[in-house]
């Protein structure tokens, strides 16, 4: 298997047995690779600084002598933004789950969980959504009925991503779709590469009063154009007048246990 199919796993788990119990279970799939392993804070640092990581598993409370899991997600995120984070626990309190969607994780799954649920849990979030208990995945959508695409926008927000930014990341999944259905020769013919893809006009309609207007704008200005809409769409539906405020409200009111979202 190629070493761009691979995922690079750093285990931070302060229980040898479990860390053993983990790394045995994966072994059969062959695109996962515990690279490093630690059991506490200090040793997880020291592994970012000297290796390449793509996801982390991180227990949700490590021994005293360590930063906690939720501590060290907020070091790691701010030095390692790229890094995917799984936390995984014992326990899968409501207050715990949403800690790790405060500090920007990806995922939190049950120590009690499978083989196979890990390794599901590790390709969704590799593949740029969430991963959240079940229970919390139906919660969220029932309590405002919200869009799996809102939803999403929603956490991009969440980790402090502009609008142009996740537009472009939007972009980056459109386009890898059309590849894995169409292949690359009928994609690169049709749009050509992905740089020339977000760049290319689009048209539409914009309604001035009872004027109908056809204007062109970019692909990823377009984008940009409905992501803002959404942030608008969303803000209003809570009441909210701007991110920070609405992010508050998520999580003190409990309307939407979903991570905070930040207006930087």
């Amino acid at each position: 298997m190629s070493s761009e199919n691979i995922t690079k796993i750093l285990l931070v788990e302060d229980y040898w047995l479990i860390r053993k119990s983990i790394k045995s279970g994966l072994y059969r799939y062959g695109s996962l690779r515990f690279v490093a392993e630690a059991e506490n804070s200090f040793q997880a640092l020291e592994h970012l600084e000297s290796m390449s990581i793509d996801l982390i598993i991180m227990d949700y409370q490590l021994t005293d002598s360590s930063l906690w899991g939720v501590e060290l997600t907020k070091e790691i995120l701010k030095k390692y933004p790229k890094i995917k984070i799984i936390f995984w626990s014992i326990h899968t309190r409501e207050i715990d789950v949403i800690s790790a969607m405060k500090v920007g994780a990806h995922g939190y799954l049950s120590k009690q969980s499978t083989d196979d649920e890990i390794k599901a849990a590790i390709d969704k979030v590799m593949r740029g959504e969430a991963a959240w208990p079940l229970d919390f995945e139906s919660k969220i959508q029932k309590k405002k009925g919200l869009s799996p695409m809102k939803m999403k926008v929603i956490g991009l927000l969440s980790q402090g991503m502009g609008y142009k930014q996740i537009a472009y990341d939007l972009l980056i999944e459109e386009y890898n779709k059309k590849v894995s259905r169409f292949g690359v020769d009928r994609v690169l013919e049709e749009f050509g590469t992905f740089d020339r893809y977000i760049m290319q006009k689009c048209t539409f309609s914009k309604s001035d009063g009872e004027k109908l207007e056809k204007r062109s704008k970019t692909r990823l200005d377009s984008r940009k154009r409905t992501v803002e809409g959404y942030a608008t769409a969303i803000k209003k539906w809570f009441g909210a007048k701007s991110l920070c405020m609405l992010g508050k409200k998520i999580i003190q009111e409990g309307r939407l246990e979903y991570r905070r979202i930040s207006s930087n």
